[in-house]
């Protein structure tokens, strides 16, 4: 039949756009569109079993569909956490600023270094209170980074040691990422990647206008 023909067309066209996105969410839709589509060419050939088969495979990709948007549309960010996705992150949804704000951990300095010149760091801090100085050789102030700049991530980047002594002016909290978990969010969640990415980005930006 010409009518199974296109539908079963229609069908492996939305399984092999399924291959092409990297948002989890429209992969699902893809594969439900792609299982509705099977399961249609099943009933217009009378082939029970391709029928049951989608039913099933469609049925659990709409569950889960289901219940990431419950869970996304479950976060509720406080005061501050807004405050820090409008100001860090405003392309964010509530949900995706959670898990990236949650997947760092809140450390603060008292006049330690944050990063030693000739060391590889294994993590990018944000400046979220206080002032850090990036020290020359000679142990003199370069420049001041406060609230919003980030530590660590030129190494990150590029792989290479500091450059340069960074040390907290005083009482200073930051969030600090492990580079290790930053490595992977682009094959995790690439949302966040994105972000992550577009705030380097624009600290770079700022850090070559002083």
């Amino acid at each position: 039949m010409l009518i199974a023909v296109i539908v079963l067309n229609f069908a492996y066209i939305a399984l092999l756009a399924s291959t092409f996105t990297r948002n989890l969410t429209w992969l699902r839709v893809a594969l439900v569109v792609a299982s509705i589509a099977f399961a249609v060419f099943g009933v217009l050939e009378d082939i029970l079993s391709i029928v049951l088969w989608n039913i099933a495979i469609g049925a659990s990709h709409l569950f889960r569909i289901v219940r990431d948007y419950r869970q996304q549309h479950s976060v509720k960010l406080t005061a501050k956490e807004q405050t820090e996705r409008d100001e860090f992150f405003p392309e964010l949804s509530d949900f995706d600023f959670h898990l990236l704000w949650c997947m760092g951990r809140d450390v603060h300095y008292e006049g330690q270094a944050l990063l030693h010149a000739g060391e590889l760091p294994d993590t990018v801090s944000l400046v979220l209170e206080g002032t850090v100085v990036v020290e020359g050789n000679q142990g003199e102030a370069l420049r001041n980074l406060n609230r919003g700049a980030l530590v660590g991530e030129m190494s990150y980047i590029s792989g290479t040691s500091a450059g340069h002594d960074v040390r907290a002016q005083g009482a200073v909290a930051v969030k600090q990422w492990d580079q290790r978990q930053l490595a992977s969010l682009d094959r995790l969640h690439p949302a966040s990647a994105r972000a992550f990415q577009e705030l380097i980005s624009l600290d770079l930006v700022a850090k070559a206008r002083l």
